[in-house]
């Protein structure tokens, strides 16, 4: 196993953006590793599809919750159906969601939309578990960002 690989073992991981991508990357990286592993996605479907290879890869124990992370509310029910002292060892805030909104037929319920997910969607995942990480002193955020926020895009 590799050193970065170790870091996780025993550790309790929260991944948002769990059914595909990036997000199915990670969780089926670490599902051998960890002690317990939160998957977070929209997608139910995609989500127990991630949950099936996870369990194929080791013996850890695993969460799924179904949920919009735009939705504070939906994001608040869902983290209290976890054990009642749960907090995540390391938090990957990586669900998001691409669009373009060019100028000539710009529309703002599309930025609305982004920013919805993109941005309050990180930020529901990961403000429940601040503050029991600040009281235990440990913790690990790793919010998941594209390129096109750092530059402009053709068409953008």
């Amino acid at each position: 196993m590799s050193r970065e690989l170790n870091f996780y073992r025993g550790k309790f991981v929260l991944i948002t953006g769990a059914a595909g991508g990036i997000g199915q990357g990670l969780a089926l990286s670490l599902a051998s590793v960890c002690e317990a592993l939160v998957l977070v996605d929209i997608s139910e479907s995609r989500l127990q599809e991630t949950i099936t290879q996870c369990k194929a890869l080791g013996d850890v124990t695993l969460y799924s919750l179904c949920v919009d992370i735009s939705d504070e509310q939906q994001m608040l029910a869902a983290y209290a159906t976890l054990p009642k002292d749960f907090c995540p060892d390391v938090i990957f805030a990586n669900a998001g969601v691409g669009g373009l909104n060019p100028a000539q037929v710009f529309n703002v319920a599309v930025d609305r939309q982004i920013m919805s997910i993109n941005y309050f969607g990180t930020v529901h995942s990961v403000a429940p578990f601040l503050s029991k990480m600040i009281k235990r002193g440990n913790g690990q955020i790793v919010a998941v960002s594209s390129l096109a926020s750092l530059r402009g895009l053709p068409a953008a």
